[in-house]
């Protein structure tokens, strides 16, 4: 391996075990159900606490990876993030579970924002950074959607807890090759840390997806205050960073259509991804009766899927070229979701359930390739729009976006689990239609929203 090789390896594992961890635990949450004996809201907030610390710290961790040694900061977070997963393979109960994905996202909210900070700086011109750009893409989307068959072979042969040593194993290598490939390339001593922001920033995510969360089982009383606590804090955070000598992200940069679009396309692609991802563990294993290893088999073709889709999209970009290839995407999850409807349907009442896998495996390579393809065209536009001292808090924006999107994803399919059930009972597959009903709003979403780039 020659050292640019291993300096990219090393910027995209990064990148590749956060969004790993993101998902690879929603097919363990059943087995995690049933031996903690955890209700649905308390498996949301495991399942959503991590995403919600990563889109809370990520610009933080973004600021830091401009304004410090790029290896130091990245060390800590490291530490951090193998202390939390080693923490959960000792979990004895939610509330030490929910801390281990507290810790764990806390440290990898560094990984994303020095990882791109350093690509941004080794690139020779636009041409590399798109060409690095659609390698990191990959990567995002192969962690993603690698993550449920992952997830669901250890949990299948060695049970959930082997997930998070699993996911210490690779926070152990991560360190290795970062101390051999990474530079200790410096921060700028100009760049200052405006910690107020960063608080305001956090609460306001905080109180939007704890909204959503207790949604589900919580009344006006306990509603009303966390939702008016969001709006407070995303007024706020606005009109502060506006005025801040030192704001997270300069307000000038919300005027680029490149940038703020792209931010709007992350979260509503996210948003259906985390959501097809969290309701696939519980239809695949509640209501199909797979074993988790062949639940997570059966999501392969989504990972492949959004491999083949991120390098497809990863020439566009010209204005033009992203808007074609955000609207393609577009159309595969749309058709993707019609298929994946009809082979449930198919498997629930043919009696063959043989092809009605086959049908769902061909609806999930089809959404893969969407979510793959919308990705790569974002995080271009969004680093690309600003120097390279400030692109770990530009890249860190994109992943904010996302983590929001998929925490909110989560959350609004436990929501649609649960109103579904509460109405239609838990023997009836069109339980899962209001989930259904999510991701195809999010598609019509993703094929509206480029006109915004013209």
């Amino acid at each position: 391996m020659t050292y640019r090789r291993g300096l990219i390896f090393t910027c995209v594992l990064g990148t590749f075990s956060v969004n790993l961890n993101n998902t690879a635990l929603a097919l363990a949450l059943p087995q995690i159900r049933i031996e903690l004996l955890l209700g649905t809201a308390q498996l949301q907030w495991v399942a959503a606490s991590y995403a919600l610390v990563l889109a809370s710290l990520t610009m933080l961790g973004g600021a830091l990876a401009d304004r410090y040694a790029k290896r130091r900061v990245l060390f800590v977070g490291i530490v951090l993030y193998v202390c939390g997963s080693a923490l959960g393979a000792m979990a004895s109960s939610s509330d030490i579970l929910v801390l281990s994905r507290v810790l764990a996202a806390a440290g990898a909210a560094v990984f994303v924002p020095v990882g791109l900070s350093v690509l941004r700086e080794v690139s020779d011109s636009a041409r590399e950074l798109a060409r690095l750009m659609s390698v990191w893409a990959v990567a995002v989307g192969a962690g993603m959607a690698l993550g449920p068959v992952f997830g669901g072979v250890l949990t299948s042969i060695w049970g959930w807890r082997s997930f998070f040593i699993g996911m210490t194993l690779i926070g152990m290598l991560y360190i290795l090759l970062s101390v051999a490939f990474l530079p200790s390339l410096p921060g700028t001593a100009t760049q200052q840390i405006s910690l107020p922001l960063h608080l305001l920033l956090g609460t306001m995510m905080c109180a939007i997806i704890g909204f959503f969360i207790l949604l589900t089982g919580e009344g006006v009383l306990v509603l009303l205050p966390v939702g008016l606590l969001a709006v407070a804090a995303a007024l706020a955070w606005w009109g502060v960073n506006g005025r801040s000598t030192h704001p997270i992200v300069p307000p000038r940069v919300f005027t680029k259509r490149a940038f703020s679009v792209s931010l709007v396309i992350a979260f509503v692609n996210y948003l259906a991804l985390g959501t097809t991802l969290f309701v696939l563990a519980f239809l695949l294993q509640d209501r199909f009766r797979f074993d988790p290893a062949i639940a997570g088999t059966i999501t392969l073709p989504l990972a492949l899927a959004t491999i083949v889709g991120g390098r497809w999209s990863g020439g566009a970009v010209r204005p033009e070229q992203v808007v074609r290839a955000i609207r393609v995407a577009a159309g595969s999850v749309l058709l993707g979701l019609g298929i994946a409807v009809f082979g449930c349907v198919f498997f629930e009442h043919d009696g063959n359930p043989a092809l009605g896998v086959v049908l769902l495996m061909l609806a999930l390579c089809v959404m893969g390739f969407g979510f793959g393809a919308a990705n790569t065209p974002v995080n271009f536009l969004v680093v690309s729009q600003v120097s390279a001292e400030q692109a770990g808090v530009s890249g860190a924006a994109a992943s904010a976006s996302r983590q929001l999107g998929q925490t909110l994803g989560i959350a609004a399919g436990g929501a649609g689990l649960a109103l579904g059930t509460g109405q239609l009972g838990t023997e009836s597959l069109w339980v899962y239609g209001y989930v259904g009903g999510i991701i195809f709003g999010a598609g019509v979403l993703l094929a509206v929203i480029p006109r915004l780039y013209r």
